[in-house]
């Protein structure tokens, strides 16, 4: 038979974020993961694929750049691709140029938003945005092909000739497993079970926030909101989930982290977010990062829970406000608060949202959907896609 093409999926320290896309696409491809966490080898091991690990400083330095460009070189030149799909946005770099200095016959590069370059305008910055589009362009121009995962980002780098237009197409993500967020799945009792564990009264309203907890993704925001919120609708709590970043330019202050202890509740990172969803009434995400596609964001409407957003590139993807979903303006605390109060009081409404959400999420965002639409960019770039070994 046949022998199927070998698949290099390689990113940074969050490459187990691609393990569902590479489980679809083992069908028809021998996938190996090559990223920069030094602790994923048994994650990848257990699901039945090789992982690779090598170096990569998330800053600009050329020193350490030179070094994962030559760790990279390596594998590559070792595991003898036939494709090399690349994510996030050192590894479209670093990763994109070892992929054609090894000589692998497609390249590709999938930006998952544009991330913090886009989103500060320290000099700092600044400085770092206009060093890193100048390398985008120079490394995806050797590209067989570029996605983007929202139409934002795609049309940005066409107007700033970072990309060519004809060279670019729309992924909306990475996919989301539909049987997982399957609101059939859980049961009321499961979800009264899961209140009673967390100390959640069964008759709260219960607003949700999932992602990293930083000043970008718009926890000042929600601070204010829990405040308010509370003064009105005392049976309400406030659960975020996520983890702490202390080293980054939008850490949390001190002052931020008191009145969270005082106004919410944060379980920090967890592996069991359907099941959270599913016990809360809404999802909040007042983010202005700039994001591919919010995960949170796609998995709360695959399971038809109601959504208050942003509205920002990537979010844009998801939720049409008014239609799956309420989108407000950035960093403003007074529309949060107005569009959380509003689904609170017209529970029908908010439904309403919620399974509107649901259709879109089956329609584009199913990890089945996905990986088909790489199959096919895969085969458009001119990898033989065999049917087994």
């Amino acid at each position: 038979m046949t022998k199927c093409p070998k698949l290099l999926i390689t990113g940074g320290a969050d490459v187990d974020k691609r393990l569902p896309l590479m489980l679809e696409l083992r069908d028809q491809f021998d996938c190996v993961a090559v990223g920069s966490h030094p602790n994923l080898h048994r994650d990848f091991a257990d699901a039945g694929f090789l992982y690779e690990n090598y170096q990569l400083n998330p800053a600009f330095d050329l020193l350490s750049d030179w070094r994962s460009f030559r760790q990279l070189r390596t594998i590559m030149c070792k595991q003898k691709p036939d494709i090399v799909h690349c994510f996030d946005t050192k590894p479209c770099i670093v990763g994109q140029f070892a992929a054609q200095a090894a000589k692998a016959p497609v390249r590709i590069n999938t930006f998952t938003g544009l991330g913090g370059l886009y989103t500060y305008n320290t000099p700092e910055v600044k400085m770092r945005r206009a060093i890193f589009r100048q390398l985008h362009r120079i490394a995806c121009s050797g590209a067989s092909r570029i996605v983007f995962q929202n139409g934002d980002d795609q049309t940005r780098y066409i107007r700033e000739k970072i990309v060519s237009k004809d060279n670019t197409l729309l992924i909306k993500g990475s996919g989301v497993d539909a049987a997982r967020f399957n609101p059939k799945r859980y049961s009321a009792t499961a979800r009264s079970a899961l209140r009673y564990d967390l100390g959640i009264p069964p008759d709260a309203k219960v607003i949700l926030f999932v992602g990293r907890l930083l000043q970008s993704k718009g926890i000042p925001q929600l601070l204010d909101a829990t405040k308010s919120i509370a003064s009105m609708f005392p049976n309400t709590r406030f659960v975020l989930v996520g983890p702490k970043v202390s080293e980054h330019v939008d850490a949390l202050t001190d002052l931020h982290w008191s009145q969270i202890r005082k106004t919410a509740l944060w379980l920090g990172e967890r592996s069991d977010i359907p099941e959270l969803m599913m016990m809360s009434d809404l999802l909040v995400l007042p983010t202005y990062y700039r994001e591919g596609i919010p995960r949170a964001l796609q998995e709360a409407a695959m399971l038809g829970l109601p959504i208050v957003t942003t509205d920002t590139p990537g979010c844009r993807e998801v939720v049409a406000s008014e239609q799956t979903g309420l989108a407000i303006p950035i960093k403003n605390s007074f529309r949060l608060i107005e569009a959380i109060i509003r689904l609170l009081n017209d529970k029908a409404f908010a439904q309403k949202l919620g399974r509107s959400a649901r259709e879109k999420a089956l329609r584009e965002f199913k990890i089945e959907t996905i990986a088909n639409q790489y199959r096919q960019l895969y085969k458009m770039s001119g990898a033989e896609i065999g049917n087994g070994v």
